[in-house]
């Protein structure tokens, strides 16, 4: 008797196309932001697919580090909202290099004085029962710098008012925990016009650390393998180094010669998700970069850091 032939709902499937859209949602779930756009460009079945919020809501967060800012929590389009995020900053991009000025507005924190307050009086107690000297209740010892608390700003394309972080350096040591030794807060300037006016950083040397974040970017993208988009960045920085008015990277400084101090000693490869496709398209406003201030009793000190690679620039000049 001659075999009998498989019926064809049987056959196992030949092509990506046979497969059912919930096997493909859990296929994609292995791909990047620029892999799932070149998906959804193939075909309307692939779209459906490569489109789902599913895919994209993950995409965003990985955007803003892991943590959304509150009114982006379970948005309905993420893939919508992540273009939008990029294209703003893009724009932010380019304001910056007409204004020589990082385009991220300061952020204001809410009950701060009180914060610190109590976070000095828990400090200074636990400094006393370590038995240092120079503390008082109320006052703890931070040091001849007096630097103890630092801002750092991270903006997110349309929240160029970004996510701030105020920090005190020297409570961990006293084992405070970290939620209660930092204060968080998120600006949202969604929809609203950038200007130029009240920048975070104002009081930086605007050109030299704008050239290493800039150079930052071509080698970021070209370790992640986008050889394209760290030429273009490359191309770019030398067209600005090229300018023989001084340009985009000439230093404020009275001397011409620069006060600053770049940091790799920790330097490390940066993981995966920290320098994804939208995040290198929107830089400095994408969150690659931190914006720090650190006061002192003799000045401030004024750094841009990138945590994805442990790397910095600091700037002495008002020191």
């Amino acid at each position: 008797m001659a075999d009998a032939t498989p019926a064809e709902n049987d056959a196992p499937p030949r092509a990506l196309l046979d497969l059912s859209s919930d096997v493909l949602l859990l296929i994609f779930t292995h791909l990047d932001e620029n892999a799932l756009l070149r998906c959804s460009a193939l075909c309307e079945s692939l779209c459906a697919v490569a489109r789902s919020p599913a895919l994209w809501r993950p995409a965003l967060a990985r955007f803003f580090d892991g943590e959304l800012p509150p009114d982006l929590v379970g948005c309905a389009n993420p893939m919508q909202s992540l273009r939008s995020q990029v294209e703003f900053a893009r724009r932010l991009t380019a304001s910056e290099r007409a204004e020589r000025k990082f385009q991220v507005h300061e952020v204001v924190f809410p009950g701060c004085r009180e914060w610190m307050k109590s976070l000095d009086s828990r400090i200074a107690d636990l400094q006393i029962q370590a038995g240092r000297q120079e503390a008082r209740p109320g006052h703890p010892y931070y040091g001849c710098s007096g630097g103890a608390y630092s801002e750092s700003l991270k903006a997110y394309g349309l929240y160029d008012a970004p996510k701030g972080v105020m920090t005190n350096g020297t409570a961990k040591g006293y084992g405070v925990p970290e939620a209660e030794s930092r204060l968080l807060v998120w600006v949202d300037t969604a929809g609203k016009t950038t200007t130029p006016a009240a920048l975070a950083l104002s009081g930086a040397d605007f050109g030299p650390l704008a050239e290493w974040k800039d150079g930052k970017l071509t080698e970021l993208a070209a370790n992640a393998g986008y050889a394209q988009l760290a030429n273009s960045y490359e191309a770019e920085r030398a067209a600005a180094k090229r300018d023989k008015k001084g340009g985009l990277y000439k230093s404020n400084s009275y001397t011409g010669a620069p006060d600053v101090h770049v940091s790799e000693d920790k330097k490390r490869a940066p993981p995966t998700a920290a320098v994804s496709l939208p995040k290198l398209l929107a830089g400095l406003y994408g969150g690659l970069f931190s914006l720090n201030e650190t006061g002192t009793s003799i000045g401030t000190i004024y750094s841009l850091s990138c945590p994805a690679d442990s790397t910095s620039i600091a700037d002495y000049g008002d020191m």
